[in-house]
Parts: structure tokens; C-alpha cells; sequence
């Protein structure tokens, strides 16, 4: 059984392996709400949390601010707050200098 340094076995190192992928194809949408469900029940994961916010912010600039403006909202909302478990959570914050 693999453990990632939080002690998770094979998800996390699913996800450790996708993280380095630029493109997710047809299973992108899929992997962004796996990986919402993720951060929800492990918000210190924050590797999974910037890529989300990544993925999230390039789906934002190509979505139409004014025709979609409640999907832009909610996705708007969803990205802050990735953005911020990435940023709270991020290990180089708790690192000793």
C-alpha cells in the first residue's frame, strides 16, 4: 500500500501524478469535482487546491462575464475559495526558517 506524507494511500498519489498533467481532456470536469470533494475532506492538501484554482481560473477567463454572469459568480465563488485553502494550508507556510 502506498502512503503519501499525510498517510493517504492510492488517491493521493493519483493525485501527486496528476498534478503534473497539463491536460486533462474529456475527464477535466470530472477530475475538478473530485477534487472539490477532496479539499472539502482534506483542505491541507494544498498542491491539489492551486491546481484546482488553476484549472477553475482558465475555465473563468473563457466563460462570458455578462451572457453567463450566475455560472461566472459561482465559479468566481469556487475559486476564492480554493485560492485561499491553497494559501492557508500551503506547508511553506508552517516550514521552520
Amino acid at each position: 500500500m502506498y502512503l503519501d506524507k499525510f498517510g493517504f494511500p492510492e488517491l493521493a498519489v493519483a493525485n501527486s501524478i496528476l498534478l503534473n498533467l497539463d491536460n486533462y481532456g474529456e475527464s477535466r470536469e470530472d477530475l475538478e469535482e473530485s477534487w472539490e470533494k477532496w479539499i472539502h475532506h482534506i483542505p491541507f492538501d494544498s498542491p491539489v487546491s492551486r491546481t484546482l484554482a488553476k484549472l477553475h481560473n482558465q475555465r473563468l477567463e473563457k466563460l462570458n462575464r455578462e451572457k453567463n454572469a450566475t455560472a461566472y459568480q459561482r465559479l468566481k465563488r469556487k475559486l476564492d475559495l480554493v485560492q485561499s485553502r491553497a494559501d492557508r494550508y500551503n506547508i511553506d507556510r508552517f516550514a521552520k526558517n
